[in-house]
């Protein structure tokens, strides 16, 4: 198996957004678009709904059985605490999971997730928190789920 990298990572989650504006989005927002330059805030535009969509491509959920939302990076906020997405696509290798942002801070509110703080990039040792969610949990908060391939 390769050694994870934010390289490889990078790739991989690329591939997903791709993957997700065509089969997901386009379909129903033909205008919509990969954003083209480092945005924080979502990784899609929907111009036909001024709405910005996140997707994020979850590695070691398959192995936890919990979802990794990150709030921290580098020391700074990321992830829910900056997105200004109206959708948050959530894929653990099998399962799309479909949330809003609101739920999703409810559900961190509410259901008292584990933050991690020991994810670290292994090339640059950057640090990056997160909470981890039970997926059992993550499904009663996600508005839809299905099974996903890339």
């Amino acid at each position: 198996m390769q050694e994870r990298t934010y390289k490889t990572d990078k790739e991989l989650g690329d591939e997903l957004e791709l993957s997700i504006l065509d089969k997901v989005i386009s379909p129903l927002y033909p205008k919509a678009f990969l954003t083209e330059v480092k945005c924080p805030e979502y990784d899609i535009w929907i111009p036909e709904l001024s709405s910005g969509v996140e997707v994020k491509y979850d590695l070691g959920a398959r192995k936890t059985d919990n979802l990794f939302i990150e709030f921290e990076h580098n020391n700074k906020p990321s992830g829910i605490e900056v997105t200004d997405s109206d959708l948050w696509l959530h894929f653990d290798g099998t399962w799309l999971f479909f949330f809003t942002p609101n739920k999703m801070n409810q559900m961190i509110r509410y259901e008292t997730p584990y933050i991690t703080s020991n994810r670290h990039d292994r090339n640059s040792n950057v640090l990056t928190k997160g909470y981890l969610i039970d997926k059992e949990i993550c499904e009663q908060y996600a508005y839809r789920l299905i099974p996903y391939e890339l």
